[in-house]
């Protein structure tokens, strides 16, 4: 019996490619002005305002287009979906979640 693993491009690069893309996305600043800035201020809006919002629902989509502009930008892989699996892109959210909630509790957007 053979065993069928899934590879990405991300177990080939020798770096972690999670904190790459962070870097990227908050530090390109045509990403940040179009997307990464305007899915926190959604996401302050809404925790100054009291509303009840999953977070996943604002910051998701905006990780989907930050892999996609990663990859586009350095040339890596084909797809986005070959190069940032499930598991890079909840570790993608999970890292944003955390540098991001306190600034937004502070009122920093």
């Amino acid at each position: 019996m053979v065993k069928i693993l899934e590879f990405s491009y991300a177990d080939d690069m020798n770096y972690n490619i999670v904190d790459d893309a962070i870097v990227y996305m908050r530090n390109n600043p045509m990403f940040y002005r179009k997307h990464y800035f305007p899915a926190m201020t959604k996401c302050q809006d809404a925790y100054r305002e009291g509303k009840k919002i999953d977070m996943a629902d604002v910051i998701k989509p905006m990780i989907d287009q930050g892999c996609s502009a990663y990859c586009n930008a350095y040339k890596i892989g084909k797809h986005p979906e070959e190069v940032f699996r499930p598991e890079e892109r909840q570790g993608l959210y999970d890292k944003i979640y955390e540098l991001e909630m306190p600034r937004i509790e502070a009122g920093e957007y």
